[in-house]
């Protein structure tokens, strides 16, 4: 297809295919109903020759795009919800565990100085070792372990404020 056929089909079925795409997904954004439109024209543009129906068959693309983006979203969805159920600060041997809400921790993380947060969640979810992070941030392990200690401690205080301080353990 040459590119004066492709600005005909969009001159002239753009709008059609607009609200298409809005009446096929109507919990999708504007922009997803653009997208949807744009990447239905690329398809176009990719084809050699241009369908008997140019609009029933972007029509299809469209309506593929959207279902394959709702899928997306559920699947999304599902492994938030899973996640969110998750059990957080899992100990090393695996025996004692916390049960924190995910959204209380995340906005006790966001309180928290960027580099005891970045420490943290490097060691307690990336499984990283202090001399590991230290090489990630360019700093010594003493410091790591230091911001990773501070940041224990602040966390300690805001998600359980009962609870009484263990003295620290040497942590490898």
């Amino acid at each position: 297809m040459d590119a004066e056929q492709i600005c005909r089909i969009w001159d002239t079925h753009r709008d059609r295919l607009m609200l298409i795409a809005r009446a096929m997904d109507p919990l999708v954004s504007d922009g997803g109903a653009d997208d949807a439109v744009q990447e239905a024209f690329i398809e176009l543009a990719k084809r050699g020759q241009p369908p008997d129906d140019p609009v029933a068959w972007m029509a299809r693309i469209i309506r593929n795009r959207l279902l394959m983006w709702r899928r997306g979203r559920q699947r999304r969805r599902e492994r938030e919800n899973d996640y969110a159920r998750m059990t957080w600060l899992v100990h090393r041997d695996d025996s004692v565990a916390i049960d924190i809400d995910p959204r209380q921790l995340t906005d006790a993380l966001r309180t928290m100085p960027d580099d005891q947060r970045q420490v943290i969640v490097m060691r307690w979810w990336g499984d990283m070792t202090f001399r590991q992070i230290a090489g990630v941030l360019g700093q010594s392990r003493s410091r790591t372990h230091r911001q990773y200690q501070h940041g224990i401690a602040h966390l300690r205080t805001l998600l359980a404020p009962e609870t009484p301080r263990e003295p620290s353990r040497c942590i490898r």
